[in-house]
């Protein structure tokens, strides 16, 4: 199946959904979803139709990435909203996020346009403000995010691989890309890959969050590292350095990615949602989420320029 084949499903309401909380399903019926089935009681290896999950509990999410990798049938595709925010507001708006998207074929084209222009290229400057520019520079081979044009049964994809091009540090610093420079952005989103994890960053993410609405967030980095971070008109570097002091990564950048979604207006940035990130322009990432937050920076609308 062709990823844009999922995508128009999920349009037109004809995807199963699978959720672990009833009242997720709720939110699905409400937005037209007909057809529903509980994560806990779902068959998957007998399973041959495509189906989209969502998950808003860490037990779901860890059984998943335990027993489903390789072991279900059908064309299976989440959102791991228990990551990030599986309150019933965030679903909510998630959901209409993804149903917002004027065209996923064209979206889609984007993405791997992005893709081409960014693996064939030595160095990429992001331009997102008046003498506001980063610049990162490209290693001859790169790891990046799946970007399959046809899906395969087996395979757990995130939705959010469908809407941005995304290259990663994940064997080491610097092991896919290196920048240095200045990034003007409008919001972020975090994700944790443990409850406790979560609970332990809440405060500080709360408090980010909450002087980002504010506008007035710049960053800069050398050597891959976050140097500086200003947030709602406030230096914020000092609590961001004592956060992720002891952390493998520190504020070295682990993500370096670029939206491709025309959405019809600008995200909700007081919502910790996942589909925030796939907005036309680019974010940058701290963080692997094991024993810190992973933290994206989000700049919407920022311009990019390949250099080859």
């Amino acid at each position: 199946m062709k990823t844009h084949e999922f995508l128009n499903m999920f349009r037109e309401r004809k995807l199963l959904v699978i959720t672990d909380d009833n009242a997720i399903t709720d939110l699905f019926r409400k937005h037209g979803f007909t057809d529903f089935a509980d994560f806990a009681d779902f068959d998957f290896a007998a399973n041959t139709d495509p189906v989209f999950v969502l998950l808003s509990t860490y037990p779901s999410q860890y059984r998943m990435n335990k027993e489903l990798w390789d072991n279900c049938g059908g064309i299976f595709v989440h959102l791991a909203a228990a990551k990030f925010d599986g309150s019933l507001q965030a679903v909510d708006y998630s959901i209409q996020k993804i149903l917002d998207i004027p065209d996923y074929a064209a979206t889609l084209a984007h993405r791997d346009v992005l893709y081409e222009k960014a693996l064939s290229a030595k160095l990429i400057n992001i331009h997102s403000g008046e003498n506001s520019v980063l610049t990162g520079v490209l290693a001859e081979e790169v790891e990046v995010a799946n970007y399959d044009a046809e899906l395969e049964e087996g395979w757990l994809y995130s939705i959010a691989e469908f809407f941005e091009t995304s290259i990663v540090n994940l064997a080491d610093n610097k092991s896919s890309f290196c920048v240095d420079g200045k990034l003007v952005f409008n919001g972020l989103s975090y994700l944790e890959n443990s409850p406790e994890l979560k609970t332990e960053f809440a405060p500080l993410l709360t408090e980010m969050v909450n002087l980002s609405v504010k506008g007035d967030n710049w960053l800069e980095c050398q050597d891959n590292s976050i140097t500086k971070m200003v947030l709602g008109g406030q230096d914020f570097t000092a609590k961001m350095n004592e956060a992720f002091a002891d952390s493998i990564r520190g504020l070295s950048l682990t993500e370096f990615a670029f939206g491709v979604v025309n959405h019809p207006k600008m995200p909700d940035w007081r919502i910790n949602s996942i589909m925030n990130e796939g907005i036309v322009g680019m974010h940058v990432g701290i963080g692997i989420a094991v024993d810190t937050s992973h933290v994206d920076f989000i700049s919407a609308g920022a311009r990019l320029e390949f250099v080859h």
